[in-house]
């Protein structure tokens, strides 16, 4: 909640004290070979244990739809006809 405190913006950042409750989990954007940007999610508490993790496997999927979004968008913004 950024009204309680605010998170950190990258791993390892330290905003006050209380920061070291904060994981930030990244995931890549890839389309194709092209990697376009970095899904991050930052959320209070400890990083999951070692293994399978429904967290993980969750972001890396949400991160494959939003890179696929994100380049259809720009697709269909290049094709289209100026007015």
């Amino acid at each position: 909640d950024p009204r309680v405190e605010r998170a950190p913006r990258t791993p390892g950042e330290s905003r006050d004290a209380a920061s070291s409750d904060w994981t930030v989990l990244s995931a890549p954007l890839w389309v194709g070979v092209d990697l376009i940007g970095t899904l991050r999610l930052h959320r209070r508490g400890p990083l999951p244990a070692p293994g399978e993790s429904n967290e993980l496997e969750h972001l890396v999927a949400i991160g494959g739809h939003l890179a696929r979004t994100l380049n259809r968008a720009d697709l269909m913004e290049d094709r289209r006809v100026p007015a």
